[in-house]
């Protein structure tokens, strides 16, 4: 189960970058190809479209992708692209009313800023380099930093294991991989934090993080959710301090 969820997400990986080799050799492993983003709710389609990416698309649409499929943002792939060909394909539309102007301090993840169109999905599982240490956790290559990382106040607490260069490691590079881990806007992210209460700021506090620490991503307007409603009935002992903490019956 866990390798077709990350086979998955490098389908929809490759349809973002354009890497048609490794969509053809994914799809016939027999990856779901209509398979949506646990948070945002975008098919390898949706990729395709927002970045414009025609051989991707009539790829996807000839192997069955699904082009009426909604995002959870009640968002189908040709609402997000700007290509008349693309939008053509979709059976959409070749001309959109003209978007409003973006605001001028949004912060564009460096993915979608830096389009690399000679970008290949790593579509091989790769061993660690381990050794025994005295508290029993295996040691990465250090070439990587892994780290875990989850959204601030969701319902869903458990933590997702992210992988990032060292040699990218600044502040802006980070931002983007959380973002594009978590199919977040960064316009919308108001903090970044490392667990239990350090705030993210610049490339220094990135550059000093180690493997596997806590990392929250703090969305604007986000807040702490009460562990217990006032009206809810027949609650017995003391209210928990956080929602991280885990009763064991």
């Amino acid at each position: 189960m866990e390798s077709a969820k990350l086979d998955e997400e490098k389908l929809r990986e490759a349809a973002c970058y354009g890497d048609l080799e490794a969509i053809k050799t994914l799809l016939k492993k027999g990856v779901n190809i209509n398979s949506q983003h646990s948070i945002n709710g975008w098919t390898a389609l949706h990729w395709a479209a927002k970045r414009n990416q025609l051989d991707v698309a009539h790829c996807l649409l000839t192997n069955g992708a699904d082009k009426t499929m909604e995002s959870f943002a009640k968002e189908t792939p040709a609402d997000l692209s700007t290509s008349p060909a693309v939008l053509n394909l979709l059976g959409s539309p070749m001309t959109k009313e003209k978007p409003e102007e973006s605001d001028k301090n949004e912060i564009t993840p460096h993915y979608l800023a830096h389009l690399n169109s000679g970008y290949k999905v790593d579509l091989q599982e790769h061993s660690r380099i381990s050794m025994p240490l005295p508290h029993g956790r295996d040691v990465v290559h250090k070439k990587e930093l892994v780290f875990k990382l989850r959204i601030a106040y969701s319902t869903d607490i458990d933590f997702i294991e992210v992988e990032i260069d060292r040699s990218e490691l600044n502040y802006q590079q980070f931002l983007a991989v959380c973002c594009s881990e978590l199919g977040l806007n960064s316009k919308y992210v108001e903090r970044l934090r490392k667990l239990p209460n350090t705030r993210l700021r610049k490339d220094r506090d990135i550059q000093r993080l180690q493997d596997f620490q806590e990392i929250e991503v703090v969305l604007v307007g986000s807040k702490p959710k009460l562990a217990i409603e006032s009206d809810s009935p027949n609650i017995v002992g003391p209210a928990l301090k956080n929602q991280n903490q885990t009763i064991l019956y």
